[in-house]
């Protein structure tokens, strides 16, 4: 009897896998691209063949173990495709993919109120047999960081250096403004704060420009405007690095990489030096799609959907 070793390896790992090996994560983006919301093309199909081809990997006897977690943005709506929630995808997954129960499917979104979304499509549809659902606020950890402890590249919990004082006093600028990607509603307060004449009382910041986003051209005036720096140097980091890497690395878990006993802050000279914030967090819809909201609207529904 022939003994053939590296047959022997492989099979160990495949009928004694560790429990991690059972969980799988997949990016939603990697199959519907960048724009967020509505598609227009359905990605059923590629999606069922991946899952497919990944939990036929596994006996037959080990299959009901395997789990797929669909993982969809930070702030992010739900996905409407062909007129319907992903839901209906999903759903249409596990009905077609052999020895696949919806039970073994969790689709995890930035979205708050998905649990309320799925429970009214669900009721709708008259779904007995539900997938998970997940609402995972990523950017929790920006926007209130002290409900996690953070360890930095020694395993040590580090502080945050908070603002502590409130004295009152004369200040240089009256407002700050801070903005990064360049939605459209901020690059139309961009265009509103230079009508008025008031860019030069506060500390603006507008560190990406994407003019087609706005409802009307920029002037060349405006255009050798942009992009206003407040603490960017562009030349060294983008924006993004920058934010999330080394002015607030707790929030994407950049403090593993770090030497940090406490975070610095600095963003402590903006509040220092302004009396009040404008936020420009707000998401006010897809730009020039008003009659795609409407529809949408009609047919399945806005709860969910985060326009106003």
């Amino acid at each position: 009897m022939s003994y053939n070793k590296d047959w022997n390896k492989l099979n160990y790992k495949r009928f004694y896998r560790h429990p991690e090996q059972y969980n799988t994560n997949i990016a939603i983006m990697d199959y519907v691209g960048t724009e967020n919301l509505v598609y227009s093309h359905d990605i059923t199909t590629a999606l069922k063949n991946d899952i497919r081809v990944h939990l036929h990997g596994f006996v037959i006897g080990e299959r009901h173990k395997v789990s797929f977690t669909l993982q969809q943005g930070l702030e992010s709506d739900p996905i409407i495709m062909n007129d319907d929630w992903i839901f209906a995808v999903l759903h249409t997954i596990a009905d077609e993919v052999k020895d696949l129960s919806p039970g073994q499917i969790t689709f995890e979104t930035g979205n708050w109120s998905i649990h309320k979304v799925y429970h009214r499509w669900c009721e709708k549809n008259n779904i007995v047999d539900k997938i998970n659902v997940v609402g995972s606020f990523e950017l929790i950890r920006l926007y209130a960081p002290k409900l996690w402890d953070y360890s930095n590249k020694d395993d040590e919990i580090v502080g945050l250096d908070y603002r502590t004082d409130f004295t009152p006093k004369v200040k240089p600028y009256i407002f700050t403004t801070l903005n990064r990607a360049p939605h459209r509603h901020r690059m139309e307060l961009f265009l509103k704060l230079k009508e008025y004449n008031i860019l030069e009382k506060g500390m603006c910041s507008f560190n990406e420009v994407k003019p087609d986003a706005l409802s009307r051209d920029l002037t060349e005036e405006e255009i050798n405007m942009l992009p206003i720096t407040l603490d960017v140097d562009l030349d060294k980091t983008s924006p993004f690095d920058h934010i999330y890497g080394e002015t607030m690395p707790q929030a994407f878990s950049y403090m593993e990489q770090k030497e940090y006993d406490k975070v610095p802050n600095k963003f402590l000279n903006f509040f220092e030096n302004s009396y009040f914030t404008i936020v420009t967090e707000t998401k006010i819809g897809i730009p020039g799609s008003n009659s795609v909201k409407d529809v949408c609207c009609k047919k399945i529904g806005c709860d969910g959907i985060m326009w106003p």
